[in-house]
């Protein structure tokens, strides 16, 4: 602002010039308060902002430290390690880590930690903790977060969704070659095979033409395949007869599977103790040796297999004898109930805690094939005897299981009907199965 002197020249107002430089610089210190004030707010929320894990998202969606970055990495536990030092290993402080470990402790028992366990860690550019994921298996993953009150550790559990699956098939060389060709796995043919076994020999049984249907339920995780779960219901039809199996759990919760008349698939033994290629030789009063070169009795089943098969034993029992048998090799024999007793000679080596006085189930791995003792090859020497007589396996009639209960029968003949009826609408393409998705 100007005003005119009595001369005619413009004069500048200085009368209150200071009065306008302090209020300029008042405001400018008042904006530059507020900003400072406002940044280091900022600041102190974004460093103690919790970092959730919504379970509904699973592991591959978290909420990032405003204005941190954060970096994710992935690890195994290895060989001989721990967990602690498997997360050293992948970066995070020693103390971080001793933190995390004590953590996670109070959700899961870390002594049970093993190798090849998979986790995840996401941590800020300086270390510091944000969140770890453990994978106990894959259906639950226990975590450890940094809240704005510290870590906390919890669980989280992914539901499985289970679809009904109609598979049929026409067997070209084997069972297992033919579900495998269909797109499914080595797992499927293993629950369709142990449905049958104790009234069907599929190693020497199965030909070409045969032909089969399953219903099965298959297993999805967030829409991706993640498993088999029961064999509903079963069909296998060969030249040597029609075997169909249905699946039933009782109200009182027995469970298994059974023929269509409701007699119990499951028998008090096996008719083979292991998944062989074939035959070497047969039960008979006398055989010409191959190694003494001359005739004597074998009363065995000799099962030719690769090294390292695995060996079960037949039914429930007590091991009785395990160790070197002379000729025989390394052998496990078992006693059964009324008066059963089998033996299993030429073992590579026997299954851990196969010792004298040990309990065994049905189907349980006792041994592995070998060719120790008097052998020409890998295979494995099954022998059965009955009340001290030896017996051949293969004409053996098999004490029954037990049946569905009478008062059961009813309803087991109404899902029976379903089950069977969903088999008769057998596709002649198979269900392709997705391949399970590993953690990442």
């Amino acid at each position: 602002m100007v005003t005119e002197n009595p001369a005619g020249f413009p004069e500048k107002k200085t009368a209150k010039f200071g009065q306008v430089r302090t209020s300029t610089v008042l405001k400018l210190f008042i904006v530059f308060l507020a900003v400072t004030l406002s940044y280091l707010f900022t600041q102190k929320k974004s460093e103690t902002r919790a970092v959730m894990s919504p379970a509904t998202k699973g592991l591959s969606t978290r909420i990032d430290v405003a204005g941190i970055p954060t970096a994710t990495v992935t690890g195994r536990v290895k060989p001989g390690s721990t967990l602690f030092q498997a997360l050293v290993d992948k970066g995070l402080p020693r103390q971080e880590a001793n933190n995390v470990v004590g953590e996670i402790n109070k959700s899961y028992d870390v002594r049970r930690v093993k190798a090849g366990d998979e986790f995840r860690l996401v941590q800020t550019q300086d270390k510091s903790l944000i969140a770890f994921d453990y994978l106990a298996d894959p259906l639950n993953v226990f975590y450890v977060e940094r809240h704005e009150d510290g870590l906390v550790s919890g669980k989280r559990e992914f539901r499985l969704e289970s679809v009904e699956s109609l598979i049929y098939g026409e067997v070209d060389q084997t069972v297992y070659q033919t579900i495998l060709a269909m797109g499914e796995s080595a797992q499927l043919a293993s629950l369709f095979v142990n449905v049958f076994a104790w009234d069907f020999d599929f190693s020497t049984g199965t030909r070409k033409g045969d032909r089969f249907s399953v219903l099965v339920e298959k297993k999805y995780k967030d829409g991706r395949f993640f498993g088999y779960g029961k064999i509903l219901s079963g069909k296998y039809e060969s030249s040597f007869g029609t075997h169909t199996a249905v699946y039933y759990q009782s109200p009182e919760g027995i469970e298994g599977y059974y023929s269509p008349e409701g007699r119990s698939m499951r028998k008090a033994f096996l008719r083979s103790p292991l998944r062989y290629d074939y035959i070497t030789s047969g039960f008979t009063s006398w055989r010409f040796h191959p190694v003494l070169r001359r005739g004597r009795p074998h009363y065995a089943i000799d099962y030719g297999a690769r090294p390292g098969t695995p060996v079960w034993s037949v039914a429930d029992g007590q091991v009785i004898y395990s160790g070197w048998k002379g000729p025989a090799g390394r052998t496990v024999i078992v006693r059964h109930a009324n008066q059963y007793v089998t033996s299993y000679s030429h073992l590579s080596r026997m299954a851990r805690g196969i010792r004298v006085g040990a309990r065994v189930r049905q189907q349980q791995v006792i041994g592995y094939v070998g060719s120790s003792g008097l052998t020409t090859g890998p295979h494995l020497h099954y022998m059965l005897k009955i009340a001290g007589r030896y017996v051949n396996p293969q004409r053996v009639k098999f004490p029954p299981g037990i049946p569905v209960a009478q008062k059961y029968r009813r309803e087991f003949d109404r899902q029976k009907e379903v089950y069977l009826a969903r088999l008769e609408d057998a596709p002649k393409v198979a269900t392709i199965a997705r391949p399970p998705v590993p953690f990442q």
